[in-house]
């Protein structure tokens, strides 16, 4: 088994495959489909350059040490030079997994431009075998509970990999029978030969064009037309109702109740997937998800987000050097519609999901459901500029000889980062009611015209609440809450315009820089680092530009967005981390 994973890890290294014909031979009723497009990602990056950095030469190795050195050899030529083995690997490769009886089938599929070469360019090493239609090979014939082959034709290279579930053999034989072990070991090899044959005839099916192929589907046909290197497309409905029908089989902390609630969310989503597309560029990575929600949710979710965050939030946030920063712009009403409609629809008719839905009808009648939601109008901004040593009390103990315990009152010093959060209220009314509970019950103290949180201040240091032109502003930063910026914050030490016009764009982003995260863990943790806990900070550090996630508006199907960013803008950004990689290894 190691060689056959070896060998599909060397397969799927480089992602290619012809794509009007290939993605025929998916059928429409798989639950995932992973879309490898080499022929956008060859237009952008050297494979040879690649191959060429040490850890992927030891990545190599590995494999050739994993299993027979002739076939990895042989499979190495499928990215070096696929022409001289018969195989064409642009424009895409596919990969897809279904359940077949109690087996889970995962297939891999390919084109074959000249099959006599393929076969006689094939080492020795591995007997191929056929079939009237097939011609194939089975890398570990031992297996029992698991297998793979590599299977042909005169078009199409697959590679199917066979899982099952053997448990019950051990079971069903008592611990009493003194033949136990010979019953198992015979057992074992029946079960082998089963998974076999279904391995031999799902790479046939592999090899064949299927009656309803994946590329009907309507929303496979707006998956394709996005440009990606890897992509990945999600039938909902489908996964859910294969991970109920194997929960059974799955470890027993995951059987619990929670997982049947969350594959009725997912197998209650009809006319519901999700997209996934991985581009690698010069000098970043950009990881991109679409959601396709069903349209009872969709009138809801749209309302959500129709609106824009408000831009006079900005004149209290103080975020010009921010190592992190977040803004939300979302309509908090219609999130509890939205959410309670969508357990609607996902509980009823589950015994106890129809309690539960009863007690949340309870609920609306004990509860002013509007009130809550209209305390935020659900506008969010969030910063860290930095991180600062604060003096922090704490209780311990002393012993004496006879260990007698006194408790101690100790000081210390504690980094903590230093952060404001702000909020847009939409009930003022209300929530001055609710600042004059924490008041009266002394979580919070008046000092002018702020509030102290003195109880914070044992673990955290002080913290503050300050209402200015209906936001709200709670802060441990000094100079927000004090007269230095009583009538907001400077231009100057405001966020950056564009990353202004970048949370006013989208309704959701989380911006990370990476630099400046990696001096303060350095700067504050510095006495507990080895000097190679050191190098690595500063590779990192010389390399990586800023982390950011956003969300899009829901035109754009929910899409969020997560791009890393290097500093070098000019080499790709596959051919850098391999370098950073390198660099990790030899300190």
């Amino acid at each position: 088994m190691m060689r056959f994973l070896a060998l599909i890890g060397m397969i799927l290294t480089i992602p290619v495959v012809h794509a009007q014909d290939i993605v025929n031979y998916v059928p429409d009723n798989v639950p995932v489909v992973m879309s490898m497009n080499a022929e956008n990602f060859s237009s952008k990056f050297d494979v040879a350059q690649l191959m060429e950095l040490d850890i992927y030469k030891m990545m190599e190795q590995k494999a050739n040490s994993a299993g027979d050195s002739m076939l990895l050899d042989y499979m190495s030529n499928f990215y070096t030079t696929p022409e001289e083995i018969g195989v064409s690997w642009k424009p895409r490769a596919y990969g897809y997994f279904q359940q077949v009886d109690s087996f889970m089938v995962a297939y891999f599929i390919m084109k074959i431009t000249d099959v006599a070469k393929f076969e006689s360019k094939f080492p020795g090493s591995e007997k191929i075998e056929k079939t009237n239609k097939i011609s194939y090979i089975i890398p570990d014939k031992s297996a029992s509970s698991d297998n793979g082959i590599l299977a042909w034709n005169k078009d199409i290279l697959s590679v199917v990999f066979v899982q099952g579930d053997d448990d019950f053999i051990h079971s069903s034989i008592p611990y009493t029978d003194t033949m136990r072990y010979e019953k198992i070991e015979k057992l074992t090899q029946e079960f082998g030969k089963t998974v076999q044959k279904v391995a031999v005839q799902e790479a046939e099916k592999a090899l064949k064009l299927a009656q309803k192929p994946i590329s009907k589907v309507s929303n496979y046909q707006t998956f394709t037309k996005n440009k990606y290197d890897l992509g990945v497309w999600v039938n909902l409905e489908a996964l859910g109702e294969l991970l109920q029908e194997n929960q059974n089989s799955m470890p027993i902390p995951i059987q619990a109740r929670h997982l049947q609630l969350f594959t009725n969310r997912l197998s209650g989503l009809q006319e519901g997937y999700f997209h996934s597309f991985l581009n690698l560029n010069k000098g970043e990575a950009r990881l991109s998800t679409q959601s396709f929600i069903p349209a009872r949710l969709d009138k809801l979710a749209q309302e959500i987000y129709a609106k824009k965050l408000d831009p006079k939030l900005f004149k209290y946030l103080k975020a010009k050097d921010a190592i992190f920063y977040a803004g939300i712009a979302a309509d908090i009403p219609k999130i509890s519609e939205f959410t309670e409609e969508y357990y609607r629809m996902i509980l009823e008719g589950d015994s106890i999901g129809d309690l539960l839905l009863a007690g949340w009808d309870v609920l609306d009648i004990a509860i002013d459901q509007e009130a809550l939601t209209n305390l935020l109008s659900g506008d969010i901004l969030l910063s860290v500029t930095g991180v600062r040593n604060v003096k922090t009390t704490y209780t311990t103990y002393d012993y004496d000889e006879n260990y007698n315990a006194t408790e101690v009152e100790k000081t210390r010093e504690t980094p903590v980062p230093v952060m404001t959060a702000l909020a847009k209220i939409g009930d003022m009314a209300n929530f001055n009611k609710i600042l004059n509970l924490l008041e009266k019950t002394k979580i919070v103290e008046k000092e002018g015209d702020y509030y102290v949180i003195p109880k914070a201040a044992d673990e955290l240091g002080t913290f503050y609440i300050r209402i200015k032109e209906g936001i709200f502003i709670f802060t441990n930063d000094t100079d927000v809450i004090s007269g230095k910026y009583k009538n907001g914050v400077p231009k100057s030490a405001q966020l950056e315009e564009a990353h202004q016009k970048l949370l006013l764009k989208h309704s959701t982003v989380y911006n990370l820089d990476a630099k400046s995260l990696l001096e303060k863990v350095e700067e504050f943790g510095a006495d507990e680092f080895s000097e190679k806990n050191k190098q690595q900070f500063q590779l990192l550090k010389d390399n990586v530009e800023f982390i950011r996630l956003q969300g899009a508006s829901p035109s754009k199907n929910y899409e969020t967005e997560l791009i890393i960013s290097f500093k070098d803008k000019e080499s790709h950004f596959l051919y850098q981390l391999g370098k950073l990689l390198d660099a990790y290894a030899k300190l």
